[in-house]
């Protein structure tokens, strides 16, 4: 608390010597993970706003820096009737190293109507057209409607995906060193008028491969079952499969391998040791080591060494002999011949014993010369990774390469498969000699071990995967955070007869070369087209395990997900989850769920994640060096943890009837409004403060109630707090959290229906000359996802899974699968903080803050350890429908 103390009496001076304000602690929350939330505020009046503005913009409000600063002061000269603005102030060390600046206004009649179309215009809304900032990486202009809508015209083409579906309207005006609008205007044209039918196709493509077939023959096939599931036919579904590196440059140039003839074993325990022996008389004698032979080829027909001579001496002339313990290979024999024979029938007898050297060196070319006319007798080039596919075509681009499919027609519940296949893949049926030469000693001489001993490529591989620390993982990429390699699906696209544009994930699947692994391949479904906010949404979870081993320690996360021009998450929501134990290998799970339909209005989109655990249990895999004989350890052959998707499917979300086409939030929202009074008594000692919190909204909610109080500048000498059900009181009794800076007074946590209010009342005493009552926060709940629907799209909510659950036996499997509730969102709403100067003349309310929940994220953000503090300056903030 001292730290935060400081932190705020830092910030609080430098916006005193700045802008000549004060700024008062209104919250404190603590995220449950060490770090904490502060928010601070001031007052702004009409002759400070432009000089604040200026001042915390002014690095940017020149046109060199394009035009979207001035812009934004140009209509904060209008007055609007909302506007914030403030900047995040991140501090180490004493000093301020990072501002991050940040406004917000609205404008009031700014849509043109012309009877049932409405047309948004940009250049008349701003009054210019817009120039992005030259100096930046990225400049973006955005627009989102409010409700759902036809969309009759957009100019210029956004870049987003679906935009028509999603009512989300993304234009790139720069990126790099490219401008594509230099002076950018955009016009979007819509109906209001919600249509009560849609009609659209609907692809879903989930991908999968046979582990078994992937270890046992090398054969990677993946297949894509693609199925139109919507209501209207689906035209040049395009799907795209990037080629990882690994890969590529296979499938381009090809690479080979020799692998033993079939007609040949590998005999690792035979041996025999050849010797030259040269005898004339004493002391003319020499016994010279050649080589020790360790493993053998055989015969596979009959065990019979192949290539082989059993003769156990063989003599040169009258001095020189070759010995042999178990015979010799007759390629090594005719090359001893062909590089002895002459040395032997050069020199004489006497002369002889002074070319040992050159005997020696001559054996050892030999032992060459019989391997290099051998090897080809034993082995067969292979050809690695061979791709074909009839259905996809390899493209190649500046980011590197990757496969496409083109399927120009699907109709209505028709489905097809399309593959491609990448073959020879080293397996451990590829078996080699793993051949090594390497010298020994005999007393003084040097000679050669031949040593051949059987290996694998996949072995091979294995080792040299573990030598680089490598994975195999060619779909995934590992996170460290999460600990966990992540594969997620591959998209595509595809368009209706009237060529608007729908977009769709395969599933992810998690690939490894050279290890046994659990496969899960998913698809989520619903075969729902179109809802309405509130309905319950039907949904079938089907996960099939391809692998050759068992998944334990599922967990699956439900999620509605919104993508944007890049194919990234833009806005994620958890909206339920299972656990579920285990799924054996070949094994399917079907399961079937519902959910309240509770966010993102048009172009509604989900996905499962799915965590998993493939080897549990299971240590990194010891593998032996062919050559060597190290053994070392591959950890990824041990037990790993996978996170993969699945299909994305979606629908089309509508507004409630009751909702429909009208300029509002398009959910049934709780709406929690505080209101506030109080009075000084004649003698100024006594403040007295009431304060009622309503559910003005349309739906339950449960809230919590608190307060943070600064014992130093006052003493609460009484509170009550009233809970009104059916205008029905109950008194309730608050808590007191005595910190050693201040006080937590938590009041309530009920729910409250629509038209059920809370009453507080407080007397303070003590009081100083000047001080501040900081605002009662409102925390409270909502199945509905608060910021798809609003005018800004500001900040996440908390989300917060409920500890419910239920213990289902799912049918086609014996795994036990619990699955959570849907999740519900934290949304809060404050009183005002009532500043007290005395005398009386100088009272005022420091800030007013309106009653609907969207406005806080306005005025709060989240800060890391307790040392990065935001700052938001705010004047009359309210909302009008």
């Amino acid at each position: 608390m001292d730290r935060i103390q400081s932190i705020i009496t830092y910030v609080d001076d430098l916006i005193k010597q700045q802008y000549q304000l004060s700024l008062s602690l209104y919250n404190i929350q603590y995220t449950g993970t060490g770090d904490a939330v502060i928010s601070l505020a001031a007052p702004l009046d009409s002759f400070n706003i432009l000089p604040i503005f200026d001042d915390i913009f002014s690095p940017y409000n020149t046109l060199s820096y394009g035009n979207m600063v001035s812009t934004l002061a140009d209509i904060l000269d209008q007055e609007p009737l909302i506007y914030a603005f403030g900047y995040t102030l991140k501090r180490s060390l004493g000093s301020v190293n990072r501002i991050i600046r940040s406004a917000i206004v609205g404008l009031e009649n700014a849509i043109e109507v012309n009877d049932d179309l409405h047309v948004f215009n940009a250049s008349s809304v701003l009054g210019t057209k817009i120039k992005p900032n030259p100096y930046v990486y990225a400049s973006t202009f955005n627009y989102q409607l409010p409700f759902f809508a036809n969309i009759t015209s957009i100019s210029p083409v956004p870049d987003n995906f679906a935009s028509q579906m999603t009512g989300t309207f993304e234009w790139i005006l720069k990126y790099l060193t490219l401008t594509k609008f230099a002076n950018f205007d955009a016009e979007i044209i819509y109906d209001p008028n919600t249509p009560s039918e849609f009609n659209y196709p609907k692809v879903i493509a989930t991908q999968s491969y046979s582990d078994q077939l992937l270890e046992d023959s090398g054969i990677l096939n993946m297949t894509y079952s693609v199925s139109n599931v919507g209501n209207a036919a689906a035209y040049n579904a395009s799907i795209v499969f990037p080629i990882p590196a690994e890969f590529e440059s296979f499938i381009l140039d090809g690479t080979e391998i020799p692998i033993l003839n079939d007609t040949y074993t590998i005999n690792e325990s035979f041996s025999s040791s050849v010797r030259l022996e040269i005898d004339y008389v004493h002391p003319y004698y020499v016994d010279i080591p050649i080589l020790d032979i360790r493993g053998w080829y055989e015969y596979t027909a009959n065990a019979s060494l192949a290539r082989w001579m059993d003769n156990t001496s063989f003599e040169l002339n009258e001095y020189a002999t070759v010995y042999c313990s178990n015979g010799i290979s007759a390629d090594l024999y005719n090359a001893v011949y062909a590089r002895i024979q002459p040395i032997l029938d050069t020199y004489s007898i006497i002369e002889l014993f002074l070319q040992i050297p050159l005997i020696k060196e001559q054996l050892a070319l030999a032992v060459e010369d019989a391997y290099s006319i051998a090897f080809p007798e034993f082995y067969d080039n292979k050809t690695l990774f061979n791709y074909s596919s009839s259905n996809f075509s390899y493209v190649e681009n500046i980011f590197g390469g990757y496969l496409e499919c083109e399927i120009p027609y699907l109709g209505i519940n028709e489905s097809t498969n399309v593959s491609w296949i990448i073959s020879d893949i080293p397996t451990s049926s590829d078996i080699f000699g793993a051949f090594s030469i390497f010298t020994e000693f005999e007393g003084q001489n040097e000679y050669a071990v031949f040593q051949t001993s059987e290996s694998d490529y996949q072995t091979l591989m294995i080792a040299l995967f573990a030598a680089l620390n490598n994975a195999g993982r060619l779909l995934s990429i590992f996170e460290p955070s999460l600990g966990s390699f992540v594969s997620l699906g591959n998209r595509y696209l595809y368009y209706d007869a009237n060529g608007m544009e729908y977009y769709g994930l395969t599933n992810g699947i998690n690939l490894q070369v050279g290890d046994d692994e659990a496969v899960l391949v998913s698809s989520l479904n619903s075969e729902q087209t179109t809802y309405k906010v509130g309905d319950i949404v039907t949904f079938n979870l089907n996960i099939s395990n391809y692998g050759s081993i068992n998944a334990y320690d599922i967990h699956v996360d439900i999620i509605n997900i919104k993508l944007n021009y890049l194919w990234r998450p833009t806005d994620v929501i958890v909206v339920k989850s299972f656990e579920i134990d285990q799924i054996n290998s070949g094994e399917e799970l079907s399961r079937e769920f519902s959910v309240l339909a509770n966010s993102y209005i048009g172009l509604n989109s989900y996905i499962a994640l799915i965590s998993f655990t493939s080897d549990k249990g299971q240590p990194p895999t010891e593998i032996e060096n062919p050559w060597t004989g190290d053994t070392t350890f591959w950890i990824f052959g041990g037990e790993t943890h996978n996170i993969v998707s699945s299909t994305l499917t979606f629908g089309v979300l509508l507004p409630p009837l009751s909702l429909q086409n009208q300029i509002r939030p398009s959910f049934p929202l709780p709406e929690i409004s505080v209101s506030t009074s109080y009075s000084l008594s004649e003698n100024e000692e006594e403040l007295y403060v009431e304060y009622m919190i309503t559910n003005e909204g349309l739906s339950d909610t449960n809230v919590s109630i608190y307060q943070i109080l600064d014992p130093s500048k006052y003493t609460l000498d009484s509170v009550t707090c009233s809970y009104y059900h059916l205008m029905s009181p109950q008194d309730l009794i608050p808590v007191f959290n005595v910190k050693q800076t201040h006080t937590i007074v938590s009041f309530a946590n009920v729910t409250l229906s629509p038209g059920d209010y809370i009453n507080i009342t407080e007397t303070y005493t003590g009081l100083s000359a000047n001080f501040t009552i900081p605002p009662i926060v409102v925390n409270y709940q909502s199945i509905y996802e608060i910021y798809t629907t609003d005018y800004e799209e500001i900040s996440s909510p908390t989300q917060e899974q409920s500890s419910e659950t239920s213990n289902l036996l799912i049918k086609m499997s014996p795994s036990n699968v619990t699955e959570g509730s849907q999740n519900i969102f934290n949304w809060a709403a404050f009183s005002f903080s009532i500043y007290i100067n005395i005398p009386i003349s100088e009272e005022y309310t420091k800030i007013t803050f309106s009653p609907l929940h969207y406005i806080y994220p306005l005025i709060s953000a989240g800060i890391i350890a307790a040392v990065v503090l935001v700052v938001m300056l705010i004047s009359r903030i309210r909302r009008r429908y």
